[in-house]
């Protein structure tokens, strides 16, 4: 108690409530006091690190429209950056929509492709698997030029 006092570190801290940040920031252990300490001493960097990768997409994307060019050429830093930006939305969106598996998606693809309601879920849903297509399209991507190497 003391040492976190002097120094503002935490020993531990709370897990997320919101389901979103859960997938995005799991346990990192199943021991609820294990995964209290690990979380309060590397949620912060993990925040800092995904925060800073959805704001260089973002740029990237920005800079795409401002130039006029609408096209986008990754190098592979870039990459890698938009891959970890890609998997950190689509864990966000799986924790709003409640996909915990196959089942799950299924159900939220019926909802993405279903009539327009104009709801967050069907929003949410559509940006599910307009990301999901974005990542696989990108991993494809590379996988091909690893063999073109």
């Amino acid at each position: 108690m003391f040492l976190s006092a002097a120094t503002g570190l935490e020993s531990e801290r709370a897990a997320a409530i919101d389901p979103a940040l859960d997938f995005i920031l799991p346990p990192m252990s199943t021991d609820p006091q294990e995964a209290a300490r690990l979380r309060a001493l590397t949620e912060d960097t993990l925040r800092s690190q995904k925060s800073e990768r959805l704001r260089t997409v973002c740029n990237q994307l920005n800079d795409v429209l401002v130039d006029g060019t609408n096209c986008l050429v990754l190098d592979e830093g870039s990459t890698w950056n938009w891959l970890g930006a890609l998997t950190d939305m689509r864990l966000a969106l799986a924790g709003e929509l409640g996909i915990h598996n196959d089942s799950d998606v299924i159900r939220i693809e019926k909802i993405a492709q279903g009539k327009p309601q104009g709801t967050r879920e069907q929003s949410a849903a559509a940006i599910y698997l307009l990301i999901t297509w974005w990542q696989e399209s990108l991993l494809q991507s590379v996988h091909l030029q690893g063999e073109a190497s």
